[in-house]
């Protein structure tokens, strides 16, 4: 296997492992779960949580996750008006967002009727006080209560679905932003030490110039590991250049991180005070079913995409 094949492989195992970062969330909370759900309702009228619930999550990331969804695919040639569609790496990742959206509107909007958690939810005894109405919406839209003593965590479900295919889009820059910082680190430690020298030797610019070219080797080793890098899903033939990113790139880079940040708190918030064990349970399944999926397909374990 080639050092391209190789590294890709890392990558796309280092992205299933990401995977496993929102079960052992779940895990870990679970003893405290049970002691700290009491202040749920305390928790929800934080203002810092409202804000979240209502312009980061509620009726908002559908449209969040599709933004940075197809600005990231866009990342893979430095623009959206760069990409071509019939691109083997843009058409599958097309693909997973299709099929994770159908999946998400069948749990959580429409199937055929009620969503799936929601007949789960009256399979095990949901139910609105107002007899008129058979749905959750039209429950509370028509004035009435919905009781429900099993309410599946639909925000696990599309916190970790739309946190983990983010994340897969985002992973390849992971090496390039790193690398990046290391050479410009480097060039800089190495542009002062020849200051240094420069005043130190005065005249002997020929003593000057050997620790010049001494000094810049590591910097231009750095620069090699750069062009040598393959990054994640994106084959070699797509590296990046991690010095002359462009403005569009770092954007969409740094608001990927700070909204994965956000669903990140959001999903710790509804772990530790939230929802009981099992309905965790079939939220966290049912949100890392596609994103696994894809992960498998990545690595050749099965061919979905």
């Amino acid at each position: 296997m080639n050092h391209a094949n190789t590294s890709f492989y890392e990558r796309a195992r280092l992205y299933l492992v990401a995977c496993s970062f929102y079960p052992l969330i779940f895990f870990i909370s679970i003893p405290f779960s049970q002691i700290l759900v009491q202040y749920g309702p305390i928790i929800a009228r934080q203002w810092f949580v409202m804000f979240l619930e209502k312009y980061i999550v509620r009726g908002w990331i559908f449209v969040w996750f599709t933004l940075l969804y197809f600005a990231n695919i866009g990342n893979f040639n430095g623009g959206l008006s760069k990409v071509n569609v019939f691109d083997p790496i843009v058409l599958k990742s097309i693909k997973i967002y299709i099929v994770n959206m159908i999946w998400i509107v069948f749990l959580l909007e429409w199937f055929f009727g009620s969503p799936i958690f929601e007949r789960i939810s009256v399979w095990k005894g949901a139910h609105c006080t107002d007899s008129r109405f058979a749905r959750e919406y039209a429950c509370e839209n028509g004035g009435g209560e919905w009781i429900s003593p099993f309410d599946p965590s639909s925000h696990y479900t599309i916190l970790i679905s739309s946190s983990l295919l983010i994340r897969r889009l985002v992973l390849p820059l992971f090496p390039e932003l790193l690398l990046a910082a290391k050479y410009r680190n480097q060039k800089n430690k190495t542009l002062q030490q020849l200051g240094t020298l420069e005043e130190g030797f005065g005249e002997d610019t020929r003593v000057s110039i050997g620790a010049s070219n001494n000094l810049d080797s590591e910097a231009r080793a750095v620069e090699s590991d750069l062009e040598d890098n393959v990054t994640g899903t994106v084959p070699s033939s797509r590296i990046f250049n991690s010095k002359t990113l462009n403005v569009y790139q770092k954007i969409v880079t740094n608001v990927s991180f700070l909204f994965l940040l956000l669903w990140l708190i959001l999903f710790c918030i509804t772990s530790f005070f939230f929802h009981t064990i099992p309905e965790k349970i079939l939220g966290l399944i049912c949100g890392l079913l596609v994103p696994v999926i894809a992960g498998l397909d990545d690595i050749k374990v099965i061919s979905v995409f």
